[in-house]
């Protein structure tokens, strides 16, 4: 299965409603469903559509060949079809390595002479927190480990939040001209043109 992402750039209302045609012509070639709509149901400013057909013939700027704003008006209506980004690997925390030190600080002599201060870290990710917070070692670990989870929690959500700010960031890479395919309006629907 190849993710498409069909988008509008940044265009007008002609344009977006273009990206719609263009999702349900392509839906149709290539075997694909539409998993992803961003944007007016009638006038999407992008698609994401799940194809099991070759997408590479239909990889790029795609242009509609129509007056959509009445006689003497703009004629050409450029949309972009590219493969969305690869979706990160989610970070797990996998191997931990707990160690246990002297705490020092209040806590009597129980610091003193116990280990109770604990350090988790997770090698493989370069993550490590060290707990002091009570006097028990027990306790602590349940915390460092509790801590070093919402720090691979807080990687994980980075990457998601990367990803899509790519997505919205292909949004302005739209080349206009070039075209890969070039397209007519017959009946609100796309034919080849």
């Amino acid at each position: 299965m190849t993710r498409l992402v069909v988008s509008s750039g940044r265009g007008p209302a002609e344009v977006r409603r273009f990206v719609g045609w263009l999702a349900a012509a392509l839906g149709g070639r290539l075997g694909g469903r539409i998993v992803a709509w961003e944007g007016a149901e009638a006038a999407p400013t992008s698609v994401v559509l799940e194809v099991t057909g070759n997408a590479a013939p239909w990889l790029g700027t795609h242009v509609l060949v129509a007056t959509l704003r009445g006689r003497g008006a703009r004629r050409r209506w450029f949309a972009s079809v590219c493969e969305e980004p690869a979706a990160p690997l989610p970070v797990s925390l996998g191997r931990v390595r707990v160690t246990a030190a002297r705490a020092g600080g209040p806590g009597g002599q129980n610091v003193n002479r116990r280990s109770t201060a604990v350090r988790a870290e997770a090698p493989a990710l370069g993550i490590a927190v060290r707990v002091a917070d009570t006097r028990s070692q027990a306790q602590n670990r349940r915390l460092a480990t509790a801590r070093l989870e919402d720090r691979v929690a807080q990687a994980n959500a980075g990457q998601v939040a990367t990803q899509r700010s790519e997505r919205w960031a292909g949004h302005a890479n739209l080349e206009r001209g070039r075209p890969v395919a070039a397209w007519v309006l017959v009946d609100e629907r796309l034919v080849p043109g």
